[in-house]
């Protein structure tokens, strides 16, 4: 199935975080890690992408609701030496315009993610949820 994705790029800053006081925030908003060595190693890497995901992951909870499933893993290229961190969404059922309310969410954070580090893809690989919602 194909992939639609919204990305968000970074910009370089100052700004520091701490992964694991970050990944011990997302649950409040359901979301999955499957694997939290390797989110946590890349937000260690690129540590401004995590002080959006909090508030990135709230937003993206309030607007699309409990029913879809959230999850956070880091994407690794198997042709090219690169990866990313995706916070995707996925649903039991997909409607006409899904993609574009992630979009819009995108939009409201683009000018604080500009100023952090990495980068973050918002998007959904439209396959259904995996887990139960982080719970």
């Amino acid at each position: 199935m194909a992939t639609v994705e919204t990305s968000i790029p970074f910009a370089a800053t100052g700004a520091q975080s701490v992964p694991a006081n970050v990944l011990d925030q997302l649950p409040a908003w359901n979301v999955l890690i499957p694997d939290r060595n390797d989110v946590s190693r890349y937000l260690t890497k690129f540590p401004g992408t995590g002080d959006v995901l909090p508030a990135l992951s709230a937003e993206v909870r309030r607007v699309l609701g409990p029913d879809v499933e959230l999850s956070l893993e880091v994407y690794h290229d198997p042709e090219i030496v690169d990866e990313w961190l995706g916070l995707f969404v996925r649903k039991d059922r997909y409607q006409a315009g899904f993609i574009d309310e992630i979009e819009a969410i995108r939009n409201r954070f683009e000018d604080a993610l500009e100023q952090t580090t990495g980068f973050l893809l918002l998007t959904s690989d439209y396959h259904r949820p995996r887990g139960a919602h982080g719970v």
